[in-house]
């Protein structure tokens, strides 16, 4: 009877450290087990990510010194991209066609305000606060026909409210783009935006 009861004593014994161990082994795999995985996870993401800036250094490379044409379609490409993207000084004649836009479609305009050149890094860009009234099938025509022009143009901030009858009006803003910075000023032709006007119907 005493060699079992002592034999169960050490199984149970056994099987308590084991339960310990296993607990402990639980415990420490949280803590140092999931930031070893976490940290594995950040290297893979980081080392497909530097994989991807090699492949694409790779491909530069392979256009520039195996592949001429590709290097050539790009060229043709970026040119095409600068006739949307222009110079900052054909800015009159940008604001110009706009204007011929605007003129050419039955809308009332009730306001327009042309701001300053406003040159960032990379970049220069135009806000265009404006004020249409017109119907609305008519408007997204005009919004649509604007897309089509020769310039990059960007739409904010549209509020669209009921007018009289089937006419309704569109508070909007506009920003032409246009490339190189460091540029002087650019003055708005007096057709274009009146002297001294801050709220202004540009010519029409």
């Amino acid at each position: 009877m005493n060699n079992r009861s002592g034999q169960a004593e050490n199984s149970y014994f056994f099987v308590l450290i084991t339960l310990l161990l296993v607990i402990l082994a639980a415990v420490s795999w949280s803590s140092t087990g999931g930031k070893c995985c976490r940290e594995i996870a950040a290297l893979r993401e980081e080392k497909e990510k530097l994989a991807g800036e090699v492949a694409f250094l790779n491909d530069i490379l392979a256009c520039e010194e195996n592949n001429p044409e590709y290097f050539k379609a790009l060229l043709a490409e970026q040119s095409r991209l600068r006739q949307f993207i222009p110079e900052p000084q054909v800015l009159p004649e940008a604001l110009t066609d706009f204007e011929i836009l605007l003129n050419n479609r039955s809308i009332t305009v009730h306001s327009m305000q042309i701001g300053s050149l406003d040159c960032q890094a990379d970049h220069c860009t135009v806000k265009i606060d404006l004020q249409l009234e017109g119907s609305k099938p008519e408007i997204l025509r005009l919004l649509e026909e604007s897309e089509s022009l020769h310039r990059l143009i960007i739409f904010d901030d549209l509020i669209w409210s009921a007018g009289e009858g089937t006419r309704s009006t569109l508070d909007f803003t506009c920003r032409m783009i246009f490339t190189g910075a460091g540029q002087d000023p650019l003055e708005i032709p007096d057709q274009i935006q009146p002297e001294g006007s801050k709220n202004n119907v540009a010519g029409i």
